[in-house]
């Protein structure tokens, strides 16, 4: 398989137990006794990361999910590396789409399991989802949408665990647990890219 590079990145294990998580480029590995899962970066839809430390992920929803503990040695810089790969590379595929005059679909936990997971920190991922569907024009949440260019912002308050976004009249559109959505950086960085279209392409 080709990762990019030859040499990894970086290789993290887990204190005393399995598996080994090894960085490439272009993929990241999970070494276990049963054997190794390689997951490439640019495929990994659903990416979560907990409240209280640890990270799972899973290319699709058939896949199952890989879990990084945040005992896990040097967590802090395996867990900023690979949500910096996931943002560029998965990032950029999602773009590309969005470019092409597709759409693209983020998976969000319900508020109330996110906020269970703050309180018990369970990995049982296997719940309805609801989808968050983005185009270049437009985002939809439940059922209701919002022209990007509309998009003021959005916050994140860790301490109150809410995430909004607001429109440019100073409302809210939509709020939401801030554990709620996966992939949820991957989502506000194409959400600027966009703008930084629509405004781009308002100057011509």
């Amino acid at each position: 398989i080709a990762l990019g590079v030859v040499i990894a990145l970086g290789t993290w294990w887990v204190v005393g137990s399995q598996p080994v998580f090894v960085l490439y480029q272009s993929a990241i590995q999970a070494r276990e006794r049963k054997g190794t899962r390689t997951d490439f970066y640019a495929d990994i839809e659903d990416l979560y990361t907990f409240y209280f430390g640890g990270i799972g992920y899973r290319a699709t929803p058939q896949a199952p999910w890989v879990f990084i503990g945040a005992r896990t040695s040097r967590y802090a810089e395996l867990s900023r590396t690979l949500r910096m790969r996931h943002v560029e590379q998965r990032g950029e595929r999602l773009y590309r789409e969005l470019q092409a005059g597709g759409s693209v679909r983020f998976r969000a936990l319900p508020d109330s399991v996110a906020l269970s997971k703050t309180l018990f920190a369970s990995r049982n991922m296997d719940h309805p989802m609801r989808m968050i569907e983005l185009t270049r024009r437009h985002l939809t949440i439940e059922g209701k949408s919002i022209a990007i260019e509309r998009i003021a912002d959005v916050t994140s308050n860790l301490w109150a665990e809410r995430s909004q976004i607001l429109d440019v009249d100073g409302g809210v559109f939509h709020a939401m647990h801030s554990n709620a959505v996966m992939s949820f950086d991957v989502l506000v960085t194409l959400i600027a890219r966009l703008q930084q279209d629509a405004a781009s392409a308002a100057r011509v």
